[in-house]
């Protein structure tokens, strides 16, 4: 169900050719299992006061970046380095990967938005090898016409530098696309590209701090996309 912004943004112009979606939190249920491998590496470091809400606010970035922001200046580059790696090999490892799973209904949303001849693509903090392996383990592969991640352009979220790859890859416009997320650095990195925005609350905002962020659409979860796009799907098929 929308809980904000405004169809006609969509409708009047006719002009949505492309959607973006993060993967965490937006497709994938799989926050919690992020957040916990996280805090098994910090608690190898030494770091065990660090909350949950604090973890989620980095995501989007390299993973040595993440545990750089959240660890104090007493560790050093090398332990960061390895950290990283241990990191790397538990989210790679066949148990991780094997506990991924999409939230309900989302196979059937991608291939209904293909269907109505819809361009789709992934941009996530993610990296390109773990992508891989969670896009073939949840056989949605096939959907996407671009999958960017953060080893792919040299600057993270927030900055638009994973938007714009992909824009220029489909040779599409920025205000005929659309970014999915549902975190701060995926709404500003919506805005920073110049396309339109829209949180998911499935994963680490709540209502009112995706009010706060003044993203253009609100929606409780990724299967709302239909409904969103309705006017405009009916309209571009007429």
């Amino acid at each position: 169900m929308k809980k904000g912004g405004d169809t006609s943004k969509i409708s009047d112009k006719k002009m949505l050719r492309l959607i973006i979606f993060d993967f965490d939190g937006v497709l994938a249920n799989s926050n919690e299992a992020h957040i916990e491998v996280v805090l098994q590496v910090l608690r190898k470091l030494g770091v065990d006061n660090i909350s949950r809400n604090e973890i989620t606010k980095h995501f989007g970035k390299p993973y040595k970046d993440v545990l750089k922001a959240l660890v104090p200046d007493t560790i050093s580059e090398s332990e960061l380095k390895k950290a990283a790696e241990f990191q790397l090999k538990i989210l790679r490892s066949k148990e991780f990967i094997s506990k991924l799973r999409l939230f309900p209904s989302v196979k059937r949303t991608l291939a209904k938005l293909r269907a109505r001849g819809m361009k789709l693509a992934i941009a996530t903090g993610n990296d390109e090898k773990f992508m891989n392996l969670a896009l073939k383990q949840l056989s949605i592969e096939e959907f996407f016409d671009v999958v960017v991640t953060v080893d792919h352009v040299n600057r993270p979220k927030p900055y638009p530098d994973m938007i714009l790859k992909i824009l220029e890859t489909l040779a599409i416009k920025a205000n005929e696309a659309m970014y999915i997320g549902d975190s701060i650095n995926d709404v500003l990195m919506a805005k920073n590209s110049k396309v339109r925005s829209a949180v998911v609350l499935t994963g680490n905002l709540s209502l009112e701090e995706a009010k706060a962020l003044k993203p253009d659409f609100i929606i409780d979860n990724v299967c709302d996309l239909l409904h969103l796009l309705k006017n405009f799907l009916n309209s571009n098929n007429n």
